[in-house]
Parts: structure tokens; sequence; C-alpha cells
């Protein structure tokens, strides 16, 4: 199965890459900028081609090289970015959703899978369902729901098959950019490679995590899944602290070193996902969302503590440290 991955060499991307290698796949990885430390030791099991999804012959040459069965449009700006740019984070997260939409219609490519995002929702969005009203409070959250509208157009009115995955924040190794769900990442991270991390966001602050193995295993089976998809997936994430985290990450790194320093910018974002948080727990989502059974999924890092450990043993497995 041919599968294009957008965002193919980025965070959640090259997960997806290394679970489809490790079962003989050789998927095309697309990105802006062709970064492969994500991909140490599967850098010759992929293709790679270099190009911007937002621009509509980049992409279609890749449609027209490669007879694509399956796309998993994993490009986009993240919270941060959406923000302080809205104009250049839509074209970057709508309307190249649409290029990637209306190609697989041109090129009749089997299905599309696209990775949206719990901020979809709001306080007006209970009870939370895969039908419920969407009310994202972040331009990120406005541009994951205008993405999802745009692909049910294509299902319904030429056939696509299309399904959208509304992620919780995803946490993980090798995660960077700009938005509040990185400074985990990037505070695990930097305690390894470097000996001190730093945290933005208070101790006490909750969010619903899902590790990324988890979430690149989830996509792997809905793309290789031979029954008809649902339209909406939500996915429930694991609620933890911050504080946890950081006793999770001493536990198995007890010579790191953890500084606080809270940011601004981030503890606005995070503190809408404070708000979903709560909104998590009041509907029991990661009770009734933390499997799928279409597809015979389940979270399997259902922890702070299972997170932390494989985070650190990949990064000193993979870099040496």
């Amino acid at each position: 199965m041919a599968v294009l991955i957008t965002g193919g060499t980025g965070f959640l991307g090259s997960f997806l890459a290394r679970e489809l290698c490790d079962r003989g796949e050789r998927p095309i990885l697309m990105d802006l900028r062709l970064d492969l430390t994500r991909l140490r030791g599967y850098e010759d099991r992929v293709d790679l081609v270099e190009g911007n999804v937002t621009s509509w012959a980049d992409l279609a040459e890749v449609f027209k090289t490669h007879e694509i069965d399956a796309v998993v449009h994993t490009a986009a700006d993240l919270s941060l970015r959406a923000e302080r740019s809205r104009i250049e984070s839509f074209r970057t997260n709508v309307e190249a959703t649409l290029n990637v939409l209306e190609l697989s219609r041109m090129f009749d490519v089997d299905r599309v899978v696209f990775t949206s995002s719990l901020s979809v929702f709001g306080l007006r969005s209970m009870p939370v369902s895969e039908t419920s009203f969407r009310d994202p409070a972040t331009f990120y959250g406005v541009t994951k729901a205008c993405s999802e509208i745009v692909g049910s157009y294509y299902a319904s009115s030429h056939g696509l098959d299309f399904s959208a995955v509304r992620f919780p924040i995803i946490t993980g190794p090798y995660r960077r950019g700009e938005g509040a769900s990185v400074t985990i990442s990037s505070l695990i991270d930097s305690a390894v490679l470097e000996g001190k991390g730093v945290v933005r966001l208070p101790l006490e602050t909750r969010i619903p995590l899902l590790y990324v193995r988890d979430a690149a295993r989830l996509l792997r089976l809905l793309i290789s899944h031979n029954g008809k998809l649902r339209d909406i997936y939500i996915v429930g994430g694991v609620v933890v602290s911050v504080g946890e985290l950081v006793s999770s990450l001493k536990r198995v790194v007890p010579d790191a070193i953890v500084e606080n320093e809270v940011d601004d910018a981030s503890m606005r974002i995070a503190g809408e996902w404070a708000a979903l948080t709560e909104l998590a727990l009041r509907e029991r989502m990661v009770e009734r969302f933390g499997r799928i059974e279409d597809v015979g999924w389940q979270i399997e890092f259902d922890s702070a503590e299972k997170m932390v450990k494989d985070h650190v043993e990949t990064l000193k497995r993979e870099v040496g440290a």
C-alpha cells in the first residue's frame, strides 16, 4: 500500500512512518524541510519528497509521480504560531487540506485520514460526541474545524473516503514547534540530552495527553482497515498534571535539573486546554474514547510514568544520551 504522509518528517508523521516501515511498507514522506533526525534507522526505508503542501504544483507532482493508495494529512502549524500568524496558518492548515482533498479526488485515492484535534470543542460542545457543535476557542482549533468541514463535503459530494481523528495533545520524543503542547516534549528532550529541562506551565496544570506511539498506531490501523470508517473519531487521551510528568521524569532521570519558568504565551493556550480538560473529565472522555473498537485500538501508554519511560529510553537508544 502506497501511503503519502504530509508533514512526513515531522513529529507525528515520522512516528507513523516508523509504524508502516516496521510492517514492510515504504511510505512517501512529504515535508517543507526534510529533517531526518526523527527517522534514525529508517532513512533508507522511505521515499522523501521536499515540497510545500500549500503549493498545488508541489503536491500535484507527488500525486502524478506516485500511485498513492492512502493519504494521512498531518502537516499543520501549531497553536502559538496559528494565533500569531492567522492568515499564513489558515493557508497552511486549511488551504493545504483542500489541496490534499481535491488531488485525492482527482487521482482516485482510496482513503484520506486527517489529523484533527480536540480543540474543535468548547464549552458549548456538550454533550461531547462526533456530532457535537464545534466551538473552538483558539485559531488552531478554528483551522481544524474548517478542515473537517471541507473533508465532510468531499465525502458527501464526491464519495471520498475521509476520516478526521480528533487527537488530544500528543507527546513524545523529538517534538518541536510553537505550541503549548510542545513544552512537555521539550522538557523531557532537554532533560535527557542536556541534563536540564525547563517547564513553562504551572505544575498543577492538567492536560489530556496521548503518547505518540499510540497515536501513530491508531493512524496505521485506520488507513489499513478493510471496512468502512466513521467520518470522525474522538481520542480521549489520558489526563495528567504537569507535576506528575515532572515527578516521573525525576524518577527516570534522577540527575536531571528541572526548572519552572512560566511562559505567558504558552499559559494562555494552556488555559484553553485546561478548560478542555475539565470538559474531558466531566464528559468521561478518557473512558468513552480511550479505545476504538472499529479497528481494535486502545491506549497502551496510559500513565505519565509509561510515557516518560518510553520517551527517555527512545532518546537513549537512538541518540546515545
